[in-house]
């Protein structure tokens, strides 16, 4: 965003000094015709060929003014299109935050509500909830032989989670 301000200072800038010598080539261009129309005789098609000469040249640093004006005003839009991008990323960032704390809380509450005697720890993945299981490998091995066991995993209280 710094960068896009900078730019526009630049352009800003640009645009003073060219406005500045376009009036000053304005101001001489004027002090010549004065001197050419005091000078009285003179070649009419030079001062003629020069005076259009004067002219363009006038109209080529009018056009490049105001391509500068529009490439300035360009410049402030999207300054203000990028300011509106950034603070609605502000603002989904503001409520993700205050969700995190809210998932963090029930979270908190979930392991409080176990109790000292509780051995395991409880984790949430993505709204699931995750917990080890003692003994896994022996378990595992029991399953594998055809050793039929019963486990007991102590109650999990969605509503509190949800």
């Amino acid at each position: 965003m710094q960068k896009i301000r900078d730019d526009i200072t630049e352009v800003r800038s640009g645009l003073a000094e060219k406005f500045v010598m376009l009036v000053g080539k304005l101001t001489g261009l004027e002090r010549r015709i004065e001197g050419l129309e005091s000078s009285g005789g003179g070649d009419t098609r030079r001062i003629r060929n020069e005076l259009q000469e004067l002219k363009s040249k006038a109209r080529d640093l009018t056009t490049e003014c105001d391509n500068l004006r529009e490439r300035n005003m360009s410049l402030e839009r999207e300054v203000r299109d990028k300011v509106s991008i950034i603070d609605r990323l502000r603002s989904r960032m503001d409520q993700m935050d205050e969700s995190l704390a809210l998932n963090t809380v029930k979270i908190t509450d979930l392991e409080s509500q176990r109790g000292p005697r509780a051995q395991h720890i409880i984790h949430s993945y993505n709204g699931t909830l995750l917990w080890k299981i003692e003994s896994y490998q022996r378990k595992r091995q029991d399953a594998i032989n055809g050793v039929k066991s019963t486990f007991l995993q102590r109650s999990v209280w969605l509503q509190d989670v949800c």
